[in-house]
């Protein structure tokens, strides 16, 4: 199971970080300056701010696999729209901004569920190992996604590179389908979903 969840966190990590680096010169492409690619990178982190705590309160209430899915699956939704937005010329920034809202808010229920399902992949024993393992894709999806996001940009397109990102969380989403985590009791703490 941790197996299956490192390897869906850093194809979705390397694909965010390639989707970065495609922003800016998709926005350039669509006639955009310097304040159109602030405010879709803007858009983006937001909602992590408006919902990170919400997303932790349902992360603990409902099966995280299936917020860690469902979140998969809205920002593979919203960054096929964009690549379609992209390849057909259509749209425009704010359309962008708008599907990098969407995208952020998932984000912010993803986040809490990942870190939540870790003990779920692994024994008491090995979770600093696993905790430690899991924080070490960020960076290495940096180098991977830098590296390939460049690439991509290159030699296909902006919206290529998107919708490599799309792919990658469809990759994600294949691999927590198969992943069996365990059942770990939690405390009940009977208060109100406003409280926690």
């Amino acid at each position: 199971a941790f197996a299956l969840l490192f390897s869906a966190q850093l194809i979705s990590t390397t694909g965010d970080v390639i989707a970065s680096v495609a922003v800016p010169f998709a926005i350039l492409g669509l006639g955009g300056g310097a304040g159109d690619i602030g405010l879709v990178l803007a858009a983006r982190a937001v909602p992590l701010v408006l919902f990170l705590l919400v997303g932790g309160v349902w992360a603990d209430r409902l099966p995280r696999r299936t917020v860690m899915i469902a979140s998969d699956a809205v920002r593979a939704a919203c960054e096929a729209l964009f690549a379609i937005l992209l390849f057909t010329g259509t749209g425009g920034v704010r359309a962008i901004a708008a599907i990098m809202f969407v995208y952020g808010a998932a984000e912010a229920f993803f986040r809490p569920a990942l870190s939540g399902v870790v003990p779920q992949a692994v024994g008491p024993e090995r979770l600093q190992e696993a905790y430690g393992l899991i924080a070490i894709t960020p960076a290495t999806g940096m180098v991977l996604g830098g590296v390939l996001g460049g690439t991509i940009v290159a030699t296909i397109s902006p919206a290529g590179a998107i919708t490599f990102d799309a792919a990658s969380f469809v990759i994600g989403i294949t691999l927590l389908a198969f992943a069996r985590f365990r059942h770990v009791a939690t405390a009940e703490r009977g208060r109100a979903f406003l409280d926690d």
